[in-house]
């Protein structure tokens, strides 16, 4: 007797060397970054022009704001 593919009883089980993924719920991918960046030292909110990158504001406040903080060469933020 011959059997076709679909009709032959084969497990769907994976063995003990495979690896199956198991579903997880949806993280927000921002979900612990805050909407706008803020100031350590004068703990305003920095505003994020078009185009720029946080990162990118945030350093263009320091310098422009806390420029002792940028030139401090000890590491530990002029504190």
């Amino acid at each position: 007797m011959s059997h076709t593919a679909g009709s032959v009883g084969l497990a769907a089980t994976p063995g003990p060397w495979e690896v199956t993924e198991v579903p997880t719920k949806p993280v927000k991918k921002d979900a612990s970054k805050p909407k706008a960046p803020h100031c350590r030292r004068c703990d305003k909110r920095i505003y994020v022009p078009k185009g720029w990158s946080p990162g990118a504001a945030t350093r263009r406040h320091y310098w422009s704001k806390h420029r002792n903080v940028m030139l401090d060469s000890s590491g530990d933020g002029g504190r």
